[in-house]
């Protein structure tokens, strides 16, 4: 009995430990995957920092998302997001792409929140007409993985025990 508790005491030290250290500001990750002519992948925070000099009103804002890869290849493109009055939707700063569609983000144009739609958004290439289908998808937080991770292991934990006895 002794051992349980000492393995449940190390158990939430641990997962206290985690915790504290997962996401500092709170913020909430959103994995983009676009498909279409061409590909791309990346990830934006669902109120992402824009600097004085990466936004003009009514037009839109750019941004640096996390792990861009453009058809399978990082990149070190930027991002720009326009507002509904230029078609909506973003673009690559390099042309890969040009997208319009719905608006994806709320707010100003420095201080935007990013929709947190779950599913398949339909948009088009400006300049192709080509068909593209963003998905989009919450990445899970560190400190939910761990929950879920230490039940599992309470579980066979438990499991253990039982047969034992």
């Amino acid at each position: 009995m002794r051992s349980t508790f000492r393995v449940a005491w190390a158990l939430a030290i641990f997962f206290l430990a985690c915790v504290g250290t997962a996401r500092a500001d709170g913020a909430t990750l959103l994995f983009y995957t676009l498909t279409g002519p061409v590909t791309a992948t990346f990830e934006l925070p669902t109120n992402p920092t824009i600097a004085d000099g990466d936004f003009d009103p009514g037009a839109g804002f750019y941004v640096t998302p996390t792990d861009l890869k453009i058809n399978g290849v990082s990149s070190s493109d930027f991002l720009i997001f326009y507002d509904p009055a230029l078609l909506g939707a973003f673009a690559d700063s390099t042309d890969d792409f040009s997208l319009v569609g719905p608006q994806l983000f709320t707010g100003s144009d420095q201080t935007p929140t990013m929709l947190p739609v779950s599913g398949t958004i339909p948009l088009t290439d400006f300049f192709t007409g080509a068909s593209y289908s963003l998905t989009v998808e919450p990445v899970p937080e560190p400190a939910s993985l761990l929950l879920f991770t230490s039940g599992l292991l309470a579980l066979a934990m438990k499991r253990t025990s039982s047969f034992r006895n």
